[in-house]
C-alpha cells in the first residue's frame, strides 16, 4: 500500500508506480485540499493512483481496502464464480444478501462486467482477487445509493401535513422520534430535520428530537456526518431554505448547520439483522423495499410495524407499498403515507441471521481444518487433551500462563494478593524441589525428573514425581516449560518393607537419606551460586550503563530546567490571560444575568399592559401603522365586532358615516406630524372620544399611532340634558383653577362677559368688569366661600351695554390640606328682576306721597 500527502517535488512517484504494478492498492491525497501540490500531482501524473481522496478521509478508505483483503483472503475456494463473489460482497459487507433480488444484484454484476469490459463471471472474480478495492465499487453498484434533499416535493407536502397533525397531539418536553432507514448520504435524514423545524419554529428547542438515520455502508454514513453537500446537491432546495439551515463554507460547497445535525444519529445498522429502534413516531424508508423479495419485505414491514408508536407513520417510496403486509398499516392520504394499524397481531422477529450463518461457516471452517490436518498433528492434539498427569505451563519466571487437570494435591491460592508464579502457589513441601528443577532445566535446556518426593495433605501422605520439560520452540522470543505432577501409588509390598524398616534398621535409612538431600542441596547451592555470580555481572554492566544513563540524565535535567523557565514564563502569561479571560467571563455572566432580569421585567410588563389593555372597561386600545390600517386591538369596549375580523382593515373606514371617518382621519395624520389630540365622533348610535399619541415600537425606527377609544355615551347624554336644562333656567356654567389663575368659560358667558374666545380669563379680568362699589362685597364672599366651600353673591357688572345684575351660585374643591383648588359656579342675569323690583319700589313710594299728601281716611273695615 502506498500513500502520498502534501509535499515538495516528486517523491514517491515512481514507489506509486511498483506498488501498483505488484497489485498494491494506492491512494493520494486530493491537490486542492494540499499545503505543498507537488507530491500528489506527480503521483497523479503517473496514472498509477487508485484513490484521490482529502487527506481527513483517507483512514475510512484505507480501513476498507485492509476489511476487503482480508475477506477475499479468507474465501474459501468456491466452484461457482457467483456464489464466491457474493460470499465476498457478505464479508465486505456483513449482510446477508440472499433475501434481496437476485435478479437486481445480478443485473448490478453484469453492469460491472460490462463496464470493464471483461469477458465473463470467473473474469470479474480474477479481477476481485488481485483488486480488493472493486468490492468496493461492486458494493457501492448494488446498494445505488440514489437520493437527494426534499425528493420528490409533493410526497414531503403531503408529509407536512401529517406531520403538523401529529405534532399537534404533541406536548412541550415530548419526545418526537423517527428512523430513516436506508438514508445512504444523508439528505433525507436533514430534509424531515429541516421540515421539522419549520413546522415547530421557535418552539423546537421545547422538544426532545431524535432522528436516527442508519444504513450498511459506513462510508455514506461518515459522509453524512459531515454534513457537507455540492452546491448542485441543493438544487432543489428553496433559497430561504439554503440561507436559514445551511452555512456557506466556499463557492461549491454547503454545510448543515449545527442546530440541524444535533438532532440525527448516524449509525451502521443492517434491517435483516440488527433490532430496530422502537417507540417512533415515525419510519421513512424510500426506495430500499423494491431490492427485497417478498419474505424480506413482510420481514421489514413487521419491524416497521413494532417500532412504531400507535397511530405511527411510515413514509414510502414511489414504487412501493405494504401489499405483502396490509393488515400491519392503513392508508392515510396522498403519496406512500401510512399509519400503523391498530390492531395488535402476532409475529416473530428474527435479528439474527447473518450471526448465525456466520457461526455455519466457522464450523465447516474447523472441519476443514481437522480434514487437513496429518497424523502427526492429531497425535499431538490426542496428547494434549488426553494427558493423564495434570500439567502446567510457565514461562522463564514461572509464572503460569497454561493449566491441564486437576492440580489442587500440588496447588493453592496464598492469602494476599493474587500471584500467579508457580513458586508462590505450589505446596511448600515441592517448592524447593520445583526451584531447583527449574534452575536446572533453564541452564541446560533438557528435561529434568526429580526424585520421588513425600509430602502430607489433609493429614495423608501423598508421593509425586515433578518432571519440567523445555517447550520446543519460543514463542514471541520467550522460552516456556512443562511442569508436570506425576502422582506416585506405592504397593504394598514397598509399604510393608517400609514399615520393617522403620523398625528394624531406620537409624541407617534416615542416615542416607539425609545424605541424598545433603548432596541434591549442594547441588541446588552450586547452582544459585552459578547464577548469583551471573546476576552479579549482569548488576555490575547495568551499574555501568546506569552512571552512563546518569549521565545523559544530568546533561537532560540542565535542558529541562531551561525550558522549565521558558515554560514557567510561557504559564505566567497563561495565567494572564487566563484571568483576564475569568474577568471577561465573569463580566459576560453578569451581563447575561442583567439581560435574563431586563427579559423578565419586559416579559411581566408585556403581560401587565397586555392585562390592561385587554380589561379597560367600555373602553379599546389599538395601534395603527402610517397607512392607518390596524395592527392590533384589544380591550373590553371591542363588542360590536371582533378583533380578529378588523386587523389589517383601515381604522377611520370601519365608521360608516363619512364625515365622522374623514374626522379620524385628519386626527390621525395631524398625530403622525408629531400632534397628538382627542375628538369625539358617533358611531352606530354611540359616542366615543378617541385619543391618538405618536410612538416607536422597541427595536423598530417605524412610526405608528397608539390610540384609546372610550365609550361618553352616557356621559354625553347627562351633557346634553344639563346643556338644556342651562339653558332653559338662563344659567351660564364655568370654572376657576386657583393654580394657575384662570377661567373656564363656555361660548355663552364669553359673548355675555364681552370677552374674546382666544382670551385666558383671569380673576383680575373679572374684577375690572364688577362695579367699583360691589368689589370690596365680592372679595368678603370669596373670601367666606374659601372657608365654607360654598359661593353666593350678587354684583353689578359694567358692560357696554349697560350695567347687569347677576348672581353667582357655586361651590368649592379642596385638596387634603384644604387648600382652595378649583370653583365650579353658575351666573344667572337678574338685570330684569331688579329691573321689576325697583319699579315696584318707585311705584310703592310713588303711592305713599299721594297718600300723604290726600285730605282723606283710608280705613279697612273688615
Amino acid at each position: 500500500m502506498g500513500v502520498i500527502l502534501s509535499g515538495f517535488g516528486k517523491d514517491g512517484s515512481k514507489g506509486m508506480s511498483a506498488i501498483r504494478a505488484l497489485g498494491g492498492f494506492t491512494i493520494a491525497q486530493l491537490p486542492e485540499t494540499a499545503e505543498h501540490r507537488d507530491m500528489p500531482s506527480a503521483a497523479i501524473d503517473t496514472g498509477h493512483v487508485d484513490l484521490i481522496v482529502p487527506a481527513e478521509q483517507m483512514y475510512d478508505d484505507i480501513i476498507q481496502f485492509i476489511t476487503n483483503t482480508r475477506a477475499i483472503a479468507s474465501s474459501l475456494p468456491k466452484t461457482n464464480s457467483v456464489d464466491a463473489i457474493f460470499e465476498l460482497l457478505e464479508k465486505r459487507s456483513g449482510t446477508d444478501f440472499s433475501m434481496y433480488k437476485p435478479t437486481t444484484i445480478m443485473r448490478r454484476i453484469n453492469h460491472r462486467i460490462a463496464s470493464l469490459q471483461l469477458g465473463s463471471m470467473l473474469d470479474y472474480y480474477e479481477l476481485i482477487k488481485s483488486n480488493p478495492r472493486e468490492l468496493d465499487n461492486l458494493f457501492d453498484s448494488v446498494l445505488i445509493g440514489v437520493t437527494e434533499f426534499f425528493r420528490d416535493l409533493n410526497a414531503f407536502d403531503h408529509l407536512r401535513k401529517q406531520l403538523a397533525d401529529m405534532l399537534e397531539d404533541k406536548e412541550p418536553g415530548d419526545s418526537i422520534r423517527l428512523w430513516s432507514v436506508g438514508c445512504a448520504t444523508g439528505e433525507e435524514s436533514y430534509s424531515i430535520a429541516i421540515l421539522l423545524y419549520e413546522l415547530l419554529g421557535k418552539k423546537v428547542n421545547q422538544y426532545h428530537i431524535q432522528i436516527f438515520a442508519s444504513d450498511i455502508d459506513e462510508r455514506a454514513i461518515n459522509f453524512g456526518r459531515k454534513a457537507i453537500y455540492n452546491k448542485e446537491l441543493l438544487g432543489n432546495v428553496p433559497a430561504e431554505i439554503i440561507s436559514t439551515y445551511f452555512d456557506k463554507i466556499d463557492q461549491l460547497h454547503y454545510e448543515v448547520k449545527k442546530e440541524i445535525k444535533q438532532h440525527i444519529l448516524f449509525t451502521r445498522h443492517d434491517i435483516t439483522t440488527d433490532p430496530p429502534f422502537v417507540k417512533l413516531d415515525l419510519v421513512v424508508c424510500r426506495n430500499l423495499l423494491i431490492y427485497f423479495n417478498n419474505n424480506l419485505q413482510k420481514q421489514t414491514l413487521q419491524i416497521f410495524h413494532y417500532s412504531l408508536k400507535p397511530k405511527g407513520l411510515l413514509f414510502l417510496g414511489k414504487s412501493e407499498s405494504v401489499s405483502v403486509a396490509a393488515d400491519l398499516f392503513s392508508k392515510v392520504v396522498g403519496d406512500k403515507i401510512y399509519r400503523k394499524a391498530e390492531a395488535s397481531l402476532n409475529y416473530q422477529l428474527k435479528f439474527s441471521k447473518l450471526r448465525t450463518r456466520n457461526q455455519e461457516i466457522k464450523k465447516e471452517e474447523k472441519k476443514n481444518n481437522i480434514r487437513n490436518m496429518s497424523i502427526v498433528d492429531v497425535a499431538k492434539e490426542t496428547l494434549y487433551y488426553k494427558y493423564d498427569s495434570p500439567f502446567v505451563i510457565i514461562n522463564e519466571h514461572a509464572e503460569i500462563k497454561e493449566v491441564h487437570g486437576s492440580l489442587r494435591l500440588y496447588l493453592e491460592i496464598s492469602q494476599g494478593t493474587m500471584n500467579v508464579s508457580l513458586h508462590k502457589m505450589v505446596n511448600p513441601e515441592l517448592s524447593t524441589i520445583v526451584k531447583a528443577v527449574l534452575a536446572q532445566v533453564k541452564k541446560t535446556n533438557i528435561t529434568h525428573t526429580s526424585h520421588v518426593v513425600k509430602f502430607n495433605l489433609y493429614e495423608q501422605l501423598h508421593y509425586v514425581r515433578i518432571k519440567m520439560i523445555p517447550l520446543v520452540y519460543r514463542i514471541s522470543e520467550t522460552q516456556y516449560f512443562m511442569v508436570i505432577f506425576e502422582k506416585v501409588e506405592p504397593s504394598e509390598g514397598q509399604l510393608v518393607l517400609q514399615k520393617k524398616l522403620e523398625t528394624s534398621d531406620f537409624v541407617n535409612l534416615r542416615i542416607k537419606e539425609l545424605e541424598d538431600e545433603l548432596t541434591s542441596t549442594q547441588e541446588h547451592l552450586q547452582i544459585f551460586t552459578e547464577e548469583l555470580e551471573a546476576t552479579n555481572e549482569e548488576l555490575q554492566t547495568i551499574n555501568e550503563e546506569l552512571q552512563s544513563s546518569n549521565e545523559e540524565l544530568k546533561s537532560s535535567n540542565e535542558e529541562l530546567e531551561t525550558s522549565n523557565e521558558e515554560l514557567q514564563s510561557a504559564n505566567e502569561e497563561l495565567n494572564t490571560a487566563n484571568q483576564e479571560l475569568r474577568l471577561t467571563n465573569d463580566l459576560l455572566i453578569e451581563k447575561e444575568q442583567e439581560l435574563k432580569e431586563e427579559k423578565e421585567i419586559s416579559q411581566n410588563n408585556e403581560l401587565i399592559y397586555r392585562t390592561i389593555a385587554e380589561n379597560i372597561p367600555d373602553a379599546a386600545v389599538g395601534i395603527l401603522n402610517k397607512a392607518l390600517n390596524i395592527e392590533y386591538l384589544a380591550g373590553q369596549g371591542v363588542d360590536e365586532f371582533e378583533a380578529a375580523e378588523v386587523i389589517g382593515k383601515h381604522m377611520p373606514g370601519i365608521n360608516p358615516s363619512k364625515k365622522e371617518a374623514k374626522r379620524i382621519e385628519k386626527l390621525c395624520m395631524e398625530t403622525l406630524e408629531g400632534k397628538p389630540g382627542s375628538i369625539q365622533v358617533k358611531y352606530n348610535n354611540r359616542y366615543y372620544e378617541i385619543k391618538t399619541v405618536l410612538f416607536k415600537l422597541p427595536g423598530s425606527d417605524e412610526d405608528k399611532i397608539l390610540y384609546l377609544a372610550q365609550e361618553i355615551t352616557s356621559l354625553k347624554q347627562s351633557q346634553l340634558i344639563l346643556e338644556t336644562a342651562l339653558k332653559a333656567s338662563n344659567l351660564i356654567l364655568f370654572q376657576y383653577d386657583f393654580d394657575v389663575n384662570e377661567m373656564i368659560f363656555d361660548e355663552a358667558l364669553y359673548k355675555f362677559l364681552e370677552f374674546s374666545p382666544k382670551k385666558k380669563v383671569t380673576e383680575a379680568d373679572i374684577i375690572k368688569k364688577v362695579h367699583p362699589d360691589d368689589v370690596v362685597s365680592r372679595s368678603k364672599n370669596m373670601k367666606q366661600a374659601k372657608k365654607t366651600g360654598e359661593i353666593n353673591h350678587e354684583v353689578r357688572l359694567m358692560l357696554k351695554e349697560g350695567i347687569r345684575y347677576v348672581r353667582v351660585t357655586g361651590r368649592v374643591l379642596f385638596d387634603e390640606e384644604k387648600n382652595a383648588r378649583k370653583a365650579f359656579a353658575t351666573i344667572l342675569d337678574i338685570t330684569q328682576d331688579k329691573m321689576l323690583l325697583q319699579k315696584i319700589k318707585q311705584s310703592e313710594e310713588r303711592f305713599k306721597k299721594i297718600a300723604d299728601t290726600t285730605p282723606m281716611t283710608i280705613s279697612d273695615n273688615r
